[in-house]
């Protein structure tokens, strides 16, 4: 789906217990970065931008539950601007 980040493999190091998740690179950085620049510079966010990405995001999630089989349901655990 095109508004869903790829993911590609993880790693796992064990001496520290750390995982590692390798994804997509997404030019333009993440929605939080967008909206803490706005602030600084005291500039709204555009209202024909906040509908693209609002509406990229529905359709991303409405993908994510549609993916999922009958036995397994989506969880949005962490869903916030940084992870946009």
């Amino acid at each position: 789906h095109p508004n869903i980040v790829r993911y590609y493999d993880r790693i796992i190091d064990r001496t520290n217990t750390t995982l590692y998740i390798v994804m997509e690179y997404c030019e333009g950085g993440d929605l939080a970065s967008v909206i803490s620049k706005g602030t600084k510079e005291r500039q709204y966010l555009d209202e024909e931008f906040v509908l693209r990405v609002m509406t990229q995001l529905t359709l991303a999630l409405k993908e994510c539950h549609r993916r999922s089989d009958g036995g397994h349901t989506v969880l949005h655990r962490d869903l916030k601007p940084a992870n946009v």
